[in-house]
């Protein structure tokens, strides 16, 4: 047994860890004067022709929200949602959400069957949408 955790114990120190680089693409204003801040990971970001699949991340600066049914109770650290977005056609589609709370734990949505999206102009989602469109490798 002994030697089973020596082994477990090399692993997980040689195993490479691949941080995030999260990258700020824009700040706005709620309407009870609560800034969040949308970022990009630059680490994760796949391109395949028009198309970027991205995690971005959402984070308010006052933590006031509340987590959804049995986390009801909870207060939103932040959110992190990987979608695909289509940059010919100026849409995206959620791929992955999961809420981050102050408490450290975290409840990943049921996104299944979500549908694209088109990116209205003047938002938030748009401006993320061109920031990681305009990135070419």
């Amino acid at each position: 047994m002994k030697r089973i955790s020596i082994l477990l114990m090399l692993l997980l120190a040689t195993t490479d860890v691949m941080a995030a680089n999260w990258v700020g693409v824009a700040v706005s204003d709620g309407d009870d004067g609560n800034k969040v801040e949308f970022f990009y990971d630059s680490e994760s970001l796949k391109i395949s022709r028009n198309l970027r699949y991205a995690w971005t991340k959402a984070s308010s600066q006052k933590k006031t929200e509340h987590g959804a049914g049995e986390e009801s109770s909870k207060i939103v650290d932040y959110v992190v949602t990987k979608l695909l977005y289509d940059c010919d056609g100026e849409t995206s589609r959620l791929m992955a959400m999961n809420w981050h709370y102050t408490d450290g734990s975290f409840h990943q949505a049921d996104v299944r069957g979500a549908a694209s999206f088109p990116e209205e102009p003047d938002t938030v989602g748009y401006l993320v949408l061109k920031a990681i469109c305009s990135i070419k490798r």
